[in-house]
This record gives structure tokens, C-alpha cells and sequence, in this order.
């Protein structure tokens, strides 16, 4: 099923079980090879298991797909919303997110990064939005406090009403 990676008969996804389908992704893919929480970040792959890989999002109006090592946006014009999502589990430290678009992104857009804690926990921290106009090199997000400690990596966007609406590639994304 995409986007709930199933465990036996029950949904671990759903039921919050996110270290149950944290191992059982890297049971199907190996282990981590990396210190980039984020998978697949430089788009090279299409992707195969998500949440913990891209999930991708279309409708007729906007859409999301992995081309050519490249997480490909596009909108019309006065459309938008969630492009991409990956489940991440980040550690208790200050992290570095960098972000890599192919060009500087036109001022008829709107696309945004945002960390958002997918545990339902007392005291969750609250999510964090970061604009993207242009390359991300070393944005210092804090994860120190306890409470939460999965993640919903989302990439989201809108094409402003005036104008043709957007096409927009991003060459990577990381968070170490």
C-alpha cells in the first residue's frame, strides 16, 4: 500500500509504530549508508518504499515527480499544496539542513520545507517552515529537546494567481 508500509496485518504507519517500520524498511533496503537522514536525497532513484523514501503527490493541477536526479514541481497558475513527504527519524541534536534547487526560484511561487513532528506526544514541538527562494546551505535546525523524534519532511508549494504558474527542480536535499 503506498504510503503504509504494512507490517503483518496491521498498519504500523497509522498506528504510530514508527520504529517497527523504520526496521522493517531497512530490513527490505539495507542499512544506512550515510549520516543524511534524509533517503534518496539527491533524487538519483525513483522512489520505492514510502514514507521512509519520497511520496509523491499529483493532481491535475500541481504534481511532483523524481526525473533525471531531479525532484521535478510544477503548478498552474493559482494552484498548489503538498508536492512530497518523507518520514525521517531524526536524532536529539542540532541538525544541518542544506537545500539545493537547479535555479533560483521564480517570484510567481511559493514553495516551502517544513519539519513537523509525526508522533502524537505531549509537548510536540512545533513545526518548522522554511521558505525556499533560493540555495539552503547551512540551516541549523534544533532537535535537542526530547518529545518527538519522527518526522514529516514535506515540500510544499503554491503558483501565485498572476502569471503561468511554475516549473521547479530541486537537485538535493539534506539534513546531517
Amino acid at each position: 500500500m503506498i504510503g503504509d508500509i504494512r507490517f503483518g496485518d496491521v498498519q504500523v504507519i497509522s498506528n504510530q509504530q514508527f520504529d517497527k517500520s523504520a526496521d522493517l524498511y531497512h530490513l527490505l533496503v539495507g542499512p544506512k549508508k550515510s549520516r543524511n537522514l534524509v533517503e534518496n536525497s539527491s533524487f538519483s532513484t525513483e522512489s520505492v518504499y514510502p514514507p521512509f523514501d519520497w511520496q509523491l503527490f499529483s493532481t491535475g493541477e500541481y504534481g511532483a515527480v523524481i526525473v533525471d536526479g531531479k525532484l521535478e514541481l510544477s503548478a498552474i497558475r493559482n494552484s498548489g499544496g503538498l508536492f512530497a513527504r518523507q518520514l525521517i527519524k531524526m536524532p536529539r541534536r542540532v541538525l544541518t539542513m542544506k537545500v539545493s534547487p537547479e535555479r533560483r526560484i521564480p517570484s510567481n511561487a511559493q514553495i516551502f520545507v517544513t519539519l513537523s513532528c509525526a508522533q502524537s506526544v505531549n509537548g510536540a514541538p512545533q513545526s518548522t517552515r522554511i521558505p525556499l527562494k533560493t540555495r539552503i546551505d547551512s540551516l541549523q535546525i534544533d532537535n535537542s529537546r526530547p518529545g518527538c523524534s519522527f518526522y514529516w519532511l514535506d515540500i510544499t508549494g503554491r503558483a501565485s494567481e498572476n502569471g503561468v504558474g511554475f516549473d521547479i527542480a530541486l537537485d538535493s536535499i539534506s539534513l546531517r
